[in-house]
């Protein structure tokens, strides 16, 4: 007679307590598929979130939903692009995007084939062995290869403004993200990878401003200074977002959080004007409807500020 527990149950908790999930795959080279039967009949417990993935409880986040996705992944893959970035605490996220729940995206090796599952996006690339690592406990690309690769597919935008924000917390090497696209010399959208690689601003303070920045060097005028300080007695009275400060024009983004209220409106209303009135500076604000909207009046109005014409007929994002 076959004795409760005689198909490797001690086994099998021991697979699932170093994460609560498992491939099928791995408990049948173990010799586990009659335990894993036996132990869902017993217990109840084990869910089954993707195709030959079992977990003993569903994913409650994206670390969770990564760690599963990345015991599918084929040997030389890892987990990477947004997730990754999301997993750094720089969101990567549209605006359309805000508050919901990304797939996990992955990287599977040349000649490997590609995850197909819900709520996971696969793609086929090079990945070397050093552009990965499993701190997390699954192969996550590191910061460099993760910016190479959202610099290259997210929308020029979006991609200015993680790469900044990566850049303002130090998280990249931005000498090594050249060095990754170097590689990948004649590629797509390689060229649009460079030209933000070097449109890089550690000093932008908010996405809103990164969007702002891109606009301006999209018209073809002159890249401004990030991050101005206004100075009175030797004491900074202002910061100013953009600017060229040999023309004193100065050009802020005003986002919904810090700028909407009628009382916020008012208090930049009268800091501009006393700008203007004490320090000789023109500053003037937009908002996320002229940056993120269709039309170039944004770039003809700081034209005619510069006095120059806009380089641009019509928006590329």
């Amino acid at each position: 007679m076959t004795k409760r527990g005689s198909f490797g149950l001690h086994q099998l908790h021991d697979l699932i307590s170093t994460g609560g999930s498992f491939t099928v795959s791995t408990a049948r080279d173990l010799g586990l598929t009659r335990g894993v039967d036996q132990y869902r009949r017993e217990t109840g417990r084990l869910g089954r979130p993707h195709h030959g993935l079992r977990t003993t409880a569903e994913p409650a986040d994206l670390l969770d939903r990564a760690r599963m996705a990345g015991l599918l992944l084929p040997p030389g893959g890892a987990i990477g692009r947004r997730t990754a970035a999301d997993l750094m605490e720089v969101d990567p996220r549209l605006p359309s995007e805000r508050g919901i729940d990304l797939d996990v995206e992955c990287l599977v090796p040349l000649g490997a084939t590609p995850l197909r599952r819900p709520g996971i996006r696969s793609y086929v690339t090079d990945l070397e062995p050093d552009e990965f690592d499993t701190g997390l406990g699954f192969p996550l690309t590191t910061p460099e290869r993760t910016l190479a690769d959202l610099l290259r597919w997210l929308p020029a935008h979006m991609a200015l403004a993680v790469a900044d924000r990566m850049a303002r917390r130090k998280l990249v090497d931005l000498d090594g993200v050249e060095a990754i696209l170097d590689r990948w010399h004649g590629h797509r959208f390689v060229r649009q990878a460079r030209r933000l690689l070097d449109a890089v601003e550690p000093k932008s303070e908010s996405y809103g401003e990164s969007w702002l920045r891109l606009r301006l060097l999209d018209a073809g005028f002159p890249r401004p200074e990030a991050q101005i300080p206004i100075l009175d007695g030797g004491l900074e009275i202002y910061r100013l977002d953009l600017g060229w400060p040999d023309l004193r024009i100065a050009v802020e983004y005003d986002g919904e959080e810090f700028h909407g209220s009628p009382e916020q409106q008012q208090h930049d209303a009268d800091r501009r004007r006393d700008m203007f009135e004490r320090h000789r500076w023109n500053v003037v604000g937009v908002g996320k409807a002229h940056v993120l909207g269709p039309t170039l009046l944004l770039e003809h109005g700081v034209g005619e500020m510069l006095g120059l014409r806009p380089r641009i007929t019509h928006r590329s994002w």
